[in-house]
């Protein structure tokens, strides 16, 4: 493996001593590093030694801090993350976008099959590149006499108590896929479907266990589609596009404006077809208009969006959530712990 930084690995106390912070989901992080230390050694040939660092499931801490971050030299020079994070909060946005401290990205071309969704960031400081789009998987092991779901709304029914398992990781639930949840139902939804919900855990683990009628295991998983359509037994596995739409949430870049220039080829690296065609071949939806269509044209989906962004402040709102849920969930699941 060519060398990914010229620094060291973490930069957790330190980000504004990087040029590059990264996050990726899980699947992306090892072939956008493989492509991405293959351009840092050539601009270290040329004399440009980068600070970088790629994070994945958001490992490090900048994610967290985002929307209480201050001072623009607290931030890398430019910053790729993803999901419904602090980032997208009315705090960051005042703070250094509308400000005019970070780039204003021209208007771009938008994949054929995505230009319906409205992603481009109407004031342009937030660029998205890709989408992680969660889908229901069913373990037809496990289903037994219950229905399939149809839509997100069928886990509302009490029919599906206990059945359902959403990603967790370091005791707490993901959560873009709980900001989604909650734009859709709101709290009282989202508390209803906590004791729907009896299963926090990685992705992997529901793929690790399907086919093999296991007890104890979840017969319903809101799954990133990368895990659902990788599974090995896919005789065993069923993969709902719900009716209302496949959760939708951005991949997306942002540059500090005085770093634009200095930093070109990481951003042209980024907005790429190189990596829009990793995001694509791992079922992320690249929206660079050339990447290959990596889902069906028939297959509805839905992200909160930008005037839903607008209205509601992520800083307090994913706290909100995220407290509500859990503190419903366990209620409802006394027995277990959040992984």
């Amino acid at each position: 493996m060519l060398p990914l930084t010229a620094a060291p690995d973490s930069y957790d106390d330190d980000f504004g001593a990087l040029d590059l912070f990264a996050g990726f989901p899980c699947p992306l992080k090892v072939p956008v590093e493989t492509e991405l230390a293959r351009l840092l050694q050539q601009l270290e040939q040329q004399g440009a030694r980068l600070r970088t660092t790629l994070d994945a499931c958001d490992q490090l801490s900048l994610v967290e801090r985002a929307d209480r971050i201050e001072q623009l030299d607290e931030l890398p020079g430019l910053i790729v993350s993803s999901g419904l994070n602090g980032f997208l909060s009315h705090g960051f946005r005042e703070r250094f976008l509308d400000s005019g401290l970070f780039h204003r990205w021209e208007p771009q071309s938008v994949h054929p099959r995505l230009a319906g969704l409205e992603l481009l960031d109407p004031t342009g400081c937030v660029r998205v590149l890709a989408l992680n789009l969660y889908v229901l998987a069913v373990d037809k092991s496990r289903i037994g006499p219950l229905p399939l779901p149809k839509r997100w709304a069928d886990l509302l029914d009490p029919c599906y108590g206990g059945t359902t398992a959403i990603c967790a990781h370091s005791g707490s639930f993901n959560e873009s896929a709980l900001l989604s949840l909650y734009s859709l139902f709101g709290e009282q939804g989202l508390q209803t479907m906590a004791r729907t919900i009896g299963f926090g855990l990685h992705p992997s683990q529901f793929v690790k266990h399907l086919g093999l009628a296991k007890a104890d295991t979840p017969a319903i998983a809101m799954l990133p589609l990368f895990f659902a359509r990788t599974a090995k037994n896919q005789e065993d596995l069923a993969i709902i596009w719900p009716e209302e739409g496949a959760l939708a949430t951005p991949i997306f870049m942002m540059v500090k404006q005085a770093e634009r220039e200095r930093l070109a080829a990481l951003v042209e690296f980024f907005g790429s077809t190189k990596v829009a065609a990793i995001c694509s071949g791992a079922l992320f939806p690249a929206l660079h208009p050339l990447a290959a269509q990596a889902i069906p044209d028939n297959v509805p989906l839905r992200w909160p969006g930008w005037p839903y962004l607008f209205a509601n402040d992520l800083a307090p709102l994913r706290h909100k959530v995220q407290d509500s849920f859990t503190t419903a969930w366990q209620a409802a699941h006394q027995d277990r712990q959040i992984p």
